[in-house]
């Protein structure tokens, strides 16, 4: 397993990390944002890693978007 993240996992990342310094107010935009960089991904295998990445991102903002749930 790589450590190293791919650039659209980088991306996912440097957008949670930006919408973990104000959570109430950025993280609807940050979900979009990481959406708009999951769509181009999905169905192609060559882009497992990427996707599997952006996804985690996805799930940590879902969690941050909602923390009472």
């Amino acid at each position: 397993m790589s450590l190293e993240l791919t650039p659209d996992g980088t991306e996912a990342y440097r957008i949670l990390r930006w919408a973990q310094e104000d959570p109430a107010g950025r993280a609807a935009d940050a979900q979009r944002q990481v959406n708009g960089l999951a769509r181009p991904l999905l169905g192609d295998p060559a882009q497992a890693q990427a996707l599997a990445e952006v996804q985690d991102a996805g799930t940590m903002l879902s969690r941050l978007a909602a923390p009472n749930l």
